[in-house]
């Protein structure tokens, strides 16, 4: 008989490799019921629990040995008939698995925690410029406008915070203008409760000497005295912005009266009036400030001409012209009246750049006069065109729009 030994923990190292971690026990048992082992104790008993099921249930079950559960593995090496046992308790056999769980759930609540923590400083970094934004917009809401917003970035805040500055500084400038333009208008209400002294003296004393005149007999001065009465009285009292066409002709009615004491009748006065216009509106005092300038500036040859004042409606507009056959009214000074009236200057021609302001002022640019030389009927034309509109339809009681 020859005999050779060889260590039996190699080989039952290769049965049980996670010893380090588990309490498993792996055996050999050879065709007599020998059993190799490192505990032969503990494998001989494990081996007798679980021989009746080894032939029954398999090489791989699961069963109770004792109080605990054993999954139980098997195989046999078919040169020797040896069966290879490995018994392994089934607490053991989670322990892997719940020490890659826990490791997972570490490295989740570190990775969750990371992404939290990059979340709250990247929502820091968007919402700290919203919130000095909020912190300016609400500094405007309470009045302060004397406020800027700081422009630290070139993303979409950074632009919203520009043009943000952009809108208050428009915003101030408009204030501003809106300040200057109050102070202008309270000091034309001072300057007009101021020229209205004047006039009410004038037509007080001219009151008295028309009665005077009256009194004394003299019917031309009389009959001038009560025009100019009456154009007095248009101007100072009836505070309506406009009146009916009929109304201003009346007023330039009474002017021609007093100019025909003044010149004679050496000026020819035409008419050609639309009826259906004559209730039209019209602003007050803008018909005969044109015929004014015509006695004033239209320098007639022989001191003889003719006045032609006409009025009719186009296409929902009332035009009213004024020509005259007076020479006064050169090229440099056609140019020059035109200019003032397209910027709305006020020049030597009070009269007709105060009744282009006032068009404008009470519609719009599109309305307003218009002075004209015609070469061909020699005549010098002043229009003023002006929607078309009754009271009653288009314009309050009032006259005002």
């Amino acid at each position: 008989m020859l005999a050779i030994s060889e260590p039996v923990t190699p080989y039952l190292d290769i049965l049980n490799p996670d010893a380090a971690f588990s309490s498993s026990l792996g055996f050999i048992v050879d065709r007599n019921g020998a059993i190799l082992s490192e505990d032969p104790v503990q494998s001989t008993n494990i081996y007798h629990a679980i021989q009746p099921l080894l032939e029954s249930r398999g090489d791989t079950f699961q069963t109770h040995i004792g109080k605990n559960m054993y999954i139980v593995g098997s195989y046999v090496v078919p040169i020797t008939g040896w069966r290879v046992v490995q018994a392994v308790p089934y607490s053991d056999m989670l322990k892997t698995v719940l020490r890659n769980r826990n490791i997972a759930i570490v490295i989740l609540i570190v990775c969750l925690t990371l992404f939290a923590g990059l979340i709250i400083v990247m929502t820091s970094m968007l919402t700290k410029p919203l919130i000095k934004l909020r912190t300016v917009m609400k500094k405007v809401e309470n009045g302060n406008l004397d406020v800027i917003y700081p422009v630290t970035t070139r993303d979409e805040i950074g632009f919203l915070g520009q043009s943000f500055n952009s809108m208050l500084t428009d915003l101030r400038s408009k204030i501003q203008n809106e300040i200057l333009l109050e102070k202008k208008k309270e000091q034309a209400r001072l300057e007009a409760l101021q020229a209205q002294i004047t006039p009410h003296f004038l037509y007080n004393t001219m009151n008295t000497i028309k009665w005077m005149s009256v009194m004394s007999g003299n019917k031309e001065i009389t009959e001038m005295l009560m025009a100019l009465g009456h154009l007095l009285n248009t101007s100072i009292h009836r505070g309506q912005e406009v009146i009916p066409l009929r109304d201003e002709m009346e007023n330039v009615q009474y002017f021609l009266t007093i100019q025909k004491y003044r010149f004679g009748d050496t000026i020819r006065i035409l008419y050609d009036i639309d009826e259906s216009s004559l209730d039209a509106l019209v602003p007050k005092l803008s018909l005969q400030p044109l015929v004014e300038n015509v006695y004033q500036h239209g320098l007639f040859i022989e001191q003889s001409g003719i006045l032609h004042i006409r009025a009719h409606r186009r296409d929902g507009e009332l035009l009213l012209m004024v020509e005259d056959t007076g020479n006064g009214l050169t090229d440099e000074r056609l140019e020059e009246l035109q200019i003032q009236l397209a910027q709305d200057q006020i020049g030597p021609s009070i009269g007709l750049a105060n009744v282009n302001k006032r068009i404008k002022l009470m519609y719009d640019d599109s309305y307003g006069l218009q002075i004209e030389r015609d070469p061909i009927d020699q005549v010098t034309r002043v229009t003023i065109t002006l929607p078309y509109r009754e009271r009653g339809r288009h314009a309050s009681e009032d006259g005002r729009y």
